[in-house]
């Protein structure tokens, strides 16, 4: 999930990351660590933060240049008030009551270099079934959710629901509006909301399903009008397909185009979408961005 700010990490000029909550055992720390090493920076320095003094000691046994451990907590620790530029929270804030969340992300948000990141998430033992929110330095909200599943391990798709964050639910009530456009039924499109059980976090209002022979232009042309009249001029469209990035084309929505489908990267640039993604990870720093020009020019 850090590879999401890489391009920050290889820039910055104090290139400090903390892994906060590593557990009984520091192995992902270490992990991290020489992987960072490896493939990002050779000079970049990981901290691992425990709340549990014993773990911090049996964790330095393990130290190194350039990786160390330390006692502390949310607040994140670091010698001479250096600013880390990224901190990763993983299976942490699961342990507390909904209530704590944004306290939580707010005290590490603030611990954040200016241009910082924090990814805050849940995972499995063997990291199969992970979910994470992004936050940017200062900020108590949210920019992205993002799930990662090996898909081949799943017997049902609703077993990614233990493993969502509690914080989901806080995002809702900041205000986020997420919406689906879709060819399917009304009846078949509440189907699998249920299977996966996710209706609660996607507004009715804005849920844009095929009524008896509407075609996808129909659709999108009545969602289009529906965003319009509620004051929603800055929506797009996220697909995978030409027929996607066309649609939205003819009825002038900025489409962001996936290439997580069937469809590589060079046949969704032929239908010039307004931004092609490999997908919502990897070029998260892109995305974003994309999402700040469009809210400049409103």
């Amino acid at each position: 999930m850090l590879h999401a700010v890489c391009p920050i990490i290889r820039k910055c000029v104090d290139p400090v990351v903390v892994d906060l909550g590593y557990g009984a055992t520091p192995i992902t720390t270490q992990e991290m660590f020489h992987r960072f090493r490896k493939y990002i920076r050779s000079d970049i320095e990981v901290v691992g933060i425990e709340i549990d003094p014993v773990r911090v000691k049996q964790a330095a046994e393990i130290s190194e240049p350039g990786l160390d451990f330390a006692y502390g907590g949310f607040e994140v620790p670091l010698p001479n008030s250096r600013k880390p530029i990224a901190i990763r929270a993983f299976n942490v804030l699961r342990q507390y009551d909904e209530s704590e969340v944004s306290k939580s992300w707010k005290l590490m948000t603030n611990r954040l270099a200016p241009e910082g990141f924090l990814i805050e998430g849940t995972c499995d033992e063997i990291g199969r079934r992970s979910s994470w929110v992004a936050l940017r330095s200062q900020e108590s909200e949210p920019e992205t959710f993002t799930i990662s599943l090996h898909v081949g391990s799943l017997e049902v798709p609703s077993e990614i629901a233990p493993r969502l964050p509690k914080a989901l639910i806080k995002i809702k009530e900041l205000g986020w509006e997420n919406g689906i456009l879709t060819g399917n039924t009304n009846i078949r499109m509440f189907k699998k909301l249920e299977i996966l059980k996710i209706a609660n976090y996607f507004n009715e209002d804005f849920m844009f399903s095929c009524n008896f022979n509407e075609t996808r232009e129909d659709i999108t042309e009545r969602a289009k009008k529906i965003l319009k009249s509620a004051g929603y001029s800055n929506s797009f469209i996220v697909g995978d397909t030409p027929r996607d990035i066309s649609v939205a084309k003819k009825y002038d929505l900025k489409v962001v185009a996936v290439s997580t489908g069937v469809f590589s990267p060079k046949e969704l640039e032929k239908f010039a979408p307004s931004l092609l993604i490999r997908n919502l990870a990897d070029d998260l720093e892109i995305f974003l961005n994309f999402m700040i020009g469009l809210s400049s020019n409103n």
